[in-house]
């Protein structure tokens, strides 16, 4: 089951912030971080690597 294989830097955004969302009620309690959340949905370990590097690459610094 790898069905977020395809996966594009803005469907890794929206679900960063499904996740940001839902920390609070769900996960906290259960200490999943971001990338075991991804991981459990089926992203190999080497896309979320690359998708991770390309959402925080492209980031505008402050002050700039």
């Amino acid at each position: 089951m790898n069905y977020l294989s395809n996966m594009t830097k803005e469907e890794f955004e929206t679900q960063r912030l499904t996740w940001k969302y839902e920390w609070y009620n769900r996960w906290r309690l259960l200490d999943i971080d971001f990338e075991a959340y991804m991981l459990m949905k089926g992203l190999s370990k080497e896309e979320y690597n690359r998708l991770n590097n390309e959402s925080t690459t492209n980031q505008p610094s402050l002050g700039s």
